[in-house]
């Protein structure tokens, strides 16, 4: 069997250009994982290359950790908005690329490429703001399958559901949304063993407390008082 062949675009956005920068751009293809909550996957995998463009045309994370906070937001709130909560999504843009300039040099790949395996990878990207342990799950299986970047033990890791690694066309998009829709409504996303939840025990119900009896009234020793006569 022949080396996996990287894909040439991740087909999550209408945007060609944005598809094609999500596989050449790490910091592209983090920053789309950090937006994909609470909008549609088309609007956060197509943000950055639209960031970049208002950014002058990088998305370099010391730049970007270097950024005033203000100037960032404007860039995010800027027509269309990046997303759903622009000013919060900006500012945690801007701590995810201090963290990376912090923890990894300035550059989002060696998050998994200095790592010794999907282990490492997985709890490196948990420990990221705005990430948990399921994104980096999806994000281990794009890396492997989508991208052929070697990381040793991904199988262990890659969603063992159908998920955003398996969107490589319209059609794969059109069934996700089925499956995410469904998994949803059951209260079952994602579908996971990492997030089978436990069905919480019942708490026996309160016993009415009784009624207490009166205290036994102990017998009076005073004399009874004499008669006037």
């Amino acid at each position: 069997m022949g080396a996996r062949k990287a894909d040439t675009a991740l087909n999550w956005t209408d945007d060609p250009a944005a598809a094609e920068l999500l596989v050449r751009d790490p910091m592209a293809l983090m920053i789309g994982f950090l937006l994909d909550q609470q909008v549609a996957m088309e609007v956060a995998f197509g943000a950055p290359e639209k960031l970049r463009q208002r950014l002058g045309g990088t998305l370099e994370a010391r730049k970007i950790a270097a950024m005033d906070e203000a100037e960032l937001v404007e860039a995010f709130l800027a027509r269309p908005p990046l997303h759903r909560y622009p000013a919060s999504m900006a500012r945690r843009t801007r701590a995810l690329a201090r963290q990376i300039v912090d923890d990894y040099g300035g550059d989002p790949a060696r998050i998994w490429s200095t790592a010794a395996d999907a282990a490492e990878v997985s709890k490196r990207i948990a420990r990221l703001p705005g990430f948990s342990a399921n994104k980096a799950r999806v994000i281990i299986g794009t890396l492997a399958k989508r991208l052929a970047t070697p990381i040793p033990g991904w199988e262990e890791y890659a969603p063992d559901w159908f998920s955003l690694v398996d969107v490589d066309s319209k059609t794969a998009l059109l069934q996700y949304r089925d499956i995410k829709r469904a998994a949803k409504a059951a209260g079952n996303w994602p579908p996971g063993k990492d997030s089978e939840r436990k069905p919480r025990k019942k708490k026996p119900a309160a016993s009415k407390p009784t009624a207490k009896k009166p205290a036994a009234r102990k017998p009076s020793t005073r004399r009874p008082a004499a008669r006037k006569r």
